[in-house]
């Protein structure tokens, strides 16, 4: 048994994975987790060099970095603030036994995998699955939640990258409120879910609330060699803009209810004949650098499609108060902080970042009709998902900053690469298509 007691403050994530107010970012359809996604504590991990087989029942293994393998081959066996990447043909398998996963990370830019986690009888609840070429393979007895599977990759000349695969002859098995995007260093990846009998027959399998994207066709409902399988059901999930060919292709009957497209909300009736509405919805984004993270915080809910995104303009505190609080799902607070804000529309949200720590709190103002700067910036990202702050950058404009520890701490994990080699510009405003990046960056590393 591997276990450990170490705790410290949570992370503060999205969800979801799920998500802003008015103009700016409001969230459509539930089409994320709407709950932290992935390790609780990135802090606590202690590595373990090589692969893990797990044998004990009863067994707990928890704050780990495991560099290889970790494989079941018990029962009740708990998983939790687990972090694993391995170049190895699995990260995490179930292969005999049982499991229950709780806030995990599976995947390393660095260390590309072929399959995320699968198995039977498992249960996995806040999990961040990224750099593989499968995410999930489901089995029989399999519940997923809340899971965020994006970034797909392989080291393979002809990758065939898929969010899910329904594996072998997997029954009973249910995966919600979960982000399944099959896109990534492999391109449109080739189906954010693919359900194929090849190995047996396939029955009672439902996905409900979940944003799918990506892929030839984003879902493969086919008949392998053992008939189409059986007891499918859809309902109330969201599709994103990305696919080569068309939503669905089935080679048989299924349950299909209130699902709809992430950009406008409208119900599709008839996914086999479906078209998507153009990529976002906006008309002034194409020729944008921030195009594709615009898009994807679409797809996420955090943005709703309309006339326009204004990808120029200033994000002004108030608004970036809404965007963080709707994007992290923070707790509401009937306390208020600041004097300067009753008469905005982002008061809610400004007390909500307050009170989780993001807002300072040491003065009574917090001006929310200023455009945020990018210093500021640096700050609220840094506090908001718990970065490390400090270290070394190869700016040479930040050095009197109040924000050069926070500048320094999203420089390391990869949200900015300044606005020129040596040059960070902390004094310049943020405007809204840069800010889609950033959180697009932001969600990506935590």
């Amino acid at each position: 048994m591997f276990s450990t007691t170490k705790s410290r403050r949570p992370l503060l994530l999205f969800t979801s994975l799920a998500l802003v107010a008015a103009t700016l970012f409001v969230g459509v359809a539930a089409t994320a987790p709407a709950q932290a996604v992935g390790l609780s504590d990135r802090g606590a991990l202690t590595v373990h060099s090589g692969s893990l087989t797990v044998r004990n029942d009863g067994a707990v293994i928890e704050n780990l970095e495991i560099r290889g393998t970790l494989r079941i081959e018990a029962q009740n066996v708990t998983v939790r603030n687990v972090w694993v990447y391995t170049k190895n043909s699995w990260s995490i398998y179930v292969a005999s036994g049982s499991a229950t996963f709780d806030n995990i990370e599976v995947g390393h830019p660095s260390h590309i995998g072929e399959r995320g986690i699968g198995g039977a009888n498992v249960t996995v609840r806040s999990a961040d699955i990224h750099h593989v070429e499968d995410g999930i393979k489901l089995g029989s007895n399999a519940f997923y939640s809340n899971v965020r599977v994006h970034d797909l990759a392989s080291l393979g000349a002809g990758p065939h990258a898929d969010a899910i695969q329904v594996e072998g002859t997997a029954r009973n098995s249910v995966v919600q409120n979960s982000y399944l995007d099959s896109t990534g260093p492999v391109g449109l990846g080739n189906a954010a879910l693919i359900i194929k009998s090849d190995l047996g027959p396939q029955s009672n399998l439902t996905f409900k609330n979940n944003y799918m994207n990506g892929g030839n066709y984003t879902i493969y409902l086919r008949n392998g060699g053992h008939g189409v399988p059986s007891d499918v059901r859809f309902e109330g999930n969201t599709f994103g803009p990305d696919r080569r060919y068309g939503l669905m292709v089935a080679d048989g009957p299924y349950t299909w209810t209130n699902n709809t497209w992430a950009s406008n909300g409208q119900v599709i009736s008839q996914p086999g004949k479906a078209k998507a509405p153009g990529s976002s919805g906006f008309n002034d984004i194409s020729n944008s650098v921030h195009k594709d993270n615009i898009v994807k915080l679409l797809g996420l809910g955090i943005t709703q499609a309309g006339a326009s995104f204004r990808p120029n303009d200033d994000v002004t505190r108030g608004q970036m108060a809404a965007f963080i609080n709707r994007a992290l799902k923070l707790k509401s607070t009937s306390k208020d902080y600041f004097t300067d804000d009753n008469a905005s529309i982002f008061e809610d949200d400004i007390n909500a970042l307050a009170a989780a720590g993001i807002a300072t709190t040491t003065s009574r103002s917090y001006r929310p009709d200023e455009p945020v700067r990018r210093g500021q910036m640096a700050a609220f990202l840094t506090r908001a998902f718990d970065f490390k702050t400090g270290g070394s950058t190869p700016f040479k404009d930040i050095g009197d900053s109040i924000f050069r520890n926070d500048i320094a701490g999203i420089y390391r994990v990869g949200i900015t690469v300044g606005t020129s080699s040596t040059t960070f510009s902390p004094n310049n405003r943020v405007t809204r298509g840069q800010m889609a990046t950033f959180l697009v960056r932001a969600l990506n590393a935590r």
